[in-house]
């Protein structure tokens, strides 16, 4: 059984959102459909009460059923020096957890 989530307040949502402009995004899931990781750029805040990001993923991804299998997600940004994930994941998304 996977832990309960844990989200992050209002007030620190709201800042980190306001310093997101162009972001290129880790995007990852882990379940009984299997652990999945892929870069992305196409995602965006929705509302801050709750916390809700908007995250587009193409159905003909070959994780895309997992992700919907799944049910959660998880979402990091990534900064200058994180290239080595990028690679990653762009390989085999199934490597980036091996």
């Amino acid at each position: 059984m996977s832990p309960e989530p844990k989200f992050v307040s209002s007030d620190v949502f709201r800042e980190a959102m306001s310093r997101l402009s162009a972001p290129v995004a880790l995007v990852t899931t882990d379940g009984s459909a299997g652990r999945y990781g892929l870069t992305m750029s196409a995602i965006c805040s929705v509302s801050v009460e709750p916390p809700t990001m908007l995250v587009c993923l193409n159905r003909d991804n070959r994780s895309h059923e997992a992700f919907l299998k799944n049910g959660v997600i998880g979402i990091s940004i990534l900064e200058p020096g994180h290239e080595e994930l990028l690679y990653r994941t762009k390989n085999n998304s199934q490597t980036l957890f091996h």
